[in-house]
Parts: structure tokens; C-alpha cells; sequence
């Protein structure tokens, strides 16, 4: 059992790259802050900021408000300064700078002081990535800049939170913390209490405003929930139920993953189907790309069984006929595909010399490992945004991490269909 967390919240971040990837900060009055650990969801200590953040104000001692970008910064307010901290080198990038200078179109009285800031991502049907910051009663909506364009508070902003965040307790005057769990789901800390708000269905979650103190009890109820039984193992055949989800943790402990993040990715790959996708250059559990297939197991499968087809060529020299019997021939594994799955992972993780930790981080293995380990600065080729279309929230003709956030929970989303609770649970047990 870790520490509880039984300070208030004034400040929280969720780091999803470089060397603190996996760990949640979250800031306190009277300078100090604690990490928790995403992956055991455990509370591991509480220190003191200015003698760990390099780099630190001297003039501050907690944040007022923080909110990290998909990138390597996370930004932090005090009264009308604010400063970027650089997560991969960390260190902070150079003096305390002006909001009013630099955030374009703020309010100008919120120029001393806001409460919480939130980076949202993308919402389907826009353009921009858009950031909130709460204030009192009230929140804006910030408009990020994309390929140099003008960012800033969007006009008709600030509006009332309670008109606007359904669900939303009559009780709360403020907000003083707010991070995006990246599984759909962002918290609220206000006082003594958080509260779980739901982005696809735009609604507090039942059963909130819960004690701080419930914290951490809530997230480690999840992991005792995935030690007695996996998510959607239902969905499997009862004959290859066991033996699979036995696979399954023996490779999620191995890559130091949460099984529940494989399971629910190969259910949203395939539902499942291990001949998902046979008639086409995608197989599988977890439609692996059939060039894959052959090199992790097709070309020392089936060389022996068919030589004229086969013959260790390269795959790039497989007629037609070869790649429908690769793929078919791969279908019949079945369940037994899990150790083909097994070693593609194995082989990214060491390529991309990092570690996966997220659901979200596992999902975009499948995308050449953008957004694990240190921040790839370079956007998708524009190959691939072409090959999915409808991820192109930006209509730049490329993908890139925030895009590409936004689609794994979009999938999931899609696949479950029209049974809101179930599919909520889901992505909270992910998260």
C-alpha cells in the first residue's frame, strides 16, 4: 500500500514522454509535490519542488496552475508570470516569462491568478487542439496554433463551468487541479474531493465528487480487479480462453505492461478474429502488416511445407499466390497467434529502445512508435496520414501525436457501440 494522497491538489501533470514517462505529478500547497506511478498505482514519495525542478522560480514555491502540452513542456502558472519546463532534459526553458505577453486574447481579469489549466487534445469535427483554464466559477477555451497559425482564448470565453461541464457539482466554487488521464477521462480536484468527467460522453461520472483520500483506493481497485480476471476475456472462445489470457500476462509481465492494454488492443484490432482481415495485406489478432508476419514467423514456417512458394525469399519477391497463402496459413494459427504478436512487440520495444506506459503508447506501436520514449519532434510521413484519413484532424496532409492520441480511444469508443457504462468501465480500467 502506498501513501495516501491527502494533500490538496494544486497542480497535477500527466508526462507521457521522456524519462519521467509513466508518472503523474501532483503539485501542493506550501512547495512540495508527490509521483505517482501509473503502472503499479502507487504514490511514491512527497519532496520539496524548488530543491527538485531545476531550474525552479525562486520567488514561487508551488504553482498556482500547470498544464503539459503533447509535447515535452509542461507549463506552469504563478499570478500573471508563467514558466515552460522542459520534461526530457529537466530543467525549466529559461526565466519566468508574461501570460498577458504571451497567451494571446486573456482575460484581462485573470491576468494574477488562474486556477487549473487542461490541455483537451483534439475534438472530432475541429481543426485545433484546444487547451481549458478555470478561474473561480468560470473557464476559457484556448485555440492552439497549428503550422504557425494564431493561437488564443477563443471569443465568447469565460463562460460559466456549471452551464457548461454537465454534471458538474453545485457545491465546487473552484477548481484547483485538473489532468487528462489519457483513457477518456480527466479529474477534477477541488478542496478535499476529485471528480471523473467523461470526454466522449461530455458528463461527471456517477458516483462523483469523491474524497481525495479515495484516490489512489480507486486506481488500485483497478489492478485488483485485472489480477482476478483480464478485460473482454469473455470475448474469447471458452477452449483457448485460459491458455491465451495465460500467454497474455506472461507478456505483459515480460514487457512490463498492464495485460488489460493487449487485451483491449487486439479486441479493437480484430474483435478477437484470428482470420480478421485474411483477404487483405492486414492479419490477425492484432492485424499485423502480412510483411511482418512472414519475417517474424511466416519465412521460417513455411519454407519446408511450401519450397515453391516460399523458399526463404525475401517478401518483396512473394508472388500473390504466396502472400494469400501466408495469410491464410496465419489465420489457422488461431489463438496460437499470440506468440507471433508476442515477438512483434519484443522486436519494436527493442528497436524503439523504450518502454511502454500506456494503453495509448502500446496503440501507437502500431504507427512506428511515435509518442515512446523521448519526443519524436518529426511528424508522420505523410504516407501514413494518407493511408488514414479520417485521423488527420488537421487536414495537413500528416499525423501527429495529438491526432494520433485521439484516434486510439476513438476506435475503442466505436467498436463498443451503444453501451455507454460498459464501454466507460473499459476505458477507466485502462487508464
Amino acid at each position: 500500500m502506498s501513501e495516501t494522497l491527502h494533500k490538496p491538489v494544486h497542480g497535477a501533470v500527466n508526462i507521457t514522454y521522456g524519462p519521467s514517462n509513466g508518472y503523474v505529478y501532483f503539485f501542493h500547497p506550501g512547495g512540495t509535490y508527490s509521483r505517482f506511478d501509473r503502472l503499479t498505482c502507487q504514490l511514491e514519495y512527497y519532496s520539496d519542488i524548488v530543491k527538485e525542478w531545476n531550474g525552479w522560480p525562486p520567488h514561487w514555491t508551488s504553482p498556482q496552475a500547470s498544464v503539459s502540452w503533447d509535447n515535452q513542456y509542461v507549463y506552469f502558472f504563478h499570478g500573471s508570470e508563467y514558466v515552460a519546463y522542459d520534461m526530457i532534459n529537466d530543467i525549466a526553458d529559461g526565466a519566468v516569462r508574461s501570460v498577458e505577453k504571451e497567451w494571446l486574447s486573456w482575460p484581462k481579469p485573470w491576468l494574477d491568478r488562474i486556477d487549473a489549466g487542461l490541455y483537451w487534445g483534439y475534438h472530432f469535427g475541429q481543426k485545433k487542439a484546444k487547451a481549458y483554464f478555470f478561474r473561480d466559477d468560470e473557464y476559457v477555451r484556448y485555440e492552439l496554433g497549428h503550422g504557425g497559425e494564431e493561437e488564443g482564448v477563443e471569443d465568447g470565453y469565460p463562460l460559466k463551468i456549471k452551464d457548461s461541464w454537465p454534471g458538474w457539482p453545485v457545491r465546487w466554487g473552484r477548481v484547483t487541479a485538473a489532468i487528462d488521464w489519457g483513457n477518456g477521462k480527466v479529474y477534477f480536484f477541488s478542496g478535499e474531493e476529485y471528480l471523473r468527467y467523461d470526454k466522449f460522453y461530455e458528463h461527471v461520472d456517477s458516483g462523483y465528487p469523491r474524497p481525495i483520500s479515495d484516490f489512489l483506493k480507486e486506481h488500485e481497485e483497478k489492478l485488483a480487479r485485472e489480477n482476478k480476471s483480464l478485460v473482454l476475456e469473455d470475448q474469447v472462445p471458452a477452449p483457448q480462453r485460459a491458455a491465451f489470457t495465460s500467454t497474455v500476462r506472461s507478456l505483459a509481465a515480460e514487457f512490463e505492461i498492464r495485460p488489460n492494454w493487449l487485451m483491449a488492443s487486439m479486441w479493437t484490432e480484430s474483435g478477437f478474429k484470428p482470420d480478421a482481415g485474411v483477404n487483405g495485406v492486414f492479419v490477425g489478432l492484432h492485424q499485423l502488416s502480412l510483411g511482418l508476419i512472414y519475417n517474424l514467423w511466416g519465412k521460417a514456417a513455411l519454407a519446408a511445407r511450401f519450397p515453391a512458394l516460399f523458399d526463404q525469399k525475401a517478401f518483396k519477391d512473394l508472388s500473390d499466390e504466396a502472400k494469400r497463402v501466408l495469410a491464410k496459413e496465419f489465420a489457422a494459427l488461431g489463438f496460437d497467434q499470440i506468440q507471433v504478436v508476442g515477438r512483434w512487440l519484443r522486436a519494436s520495444l527493442k528497436n524503439l529502445n523504450a518502454k511502454c506506459r500506456s494503453y495509448d503508447q502500446l496503440r501507437l506501436i502500431g504507427f512506428g512508435g511515435q509518442g515512446l520514449g523521448n519526443v519524436d519532434r518529426t511528424r508522420l510521413a505523410a504516407v501514413v496520414a494518407k493511408g488514414n484519413p479520417r485521423y488527420d484532424l488537421s487536414k495537413d496532409g500528416t499525423l501527429d501525436l495529438a491526432e494520433l492520441r485521439a484516434a486510439v480511444f476513438d476506435l475503442l469508443h466505436e467498436r463498443f457501440g451503444k453501451d455507454p457504462v460498459a464501454e466507460s468501465g473499459l476505458r477507466h480500467d485502462l487508464g
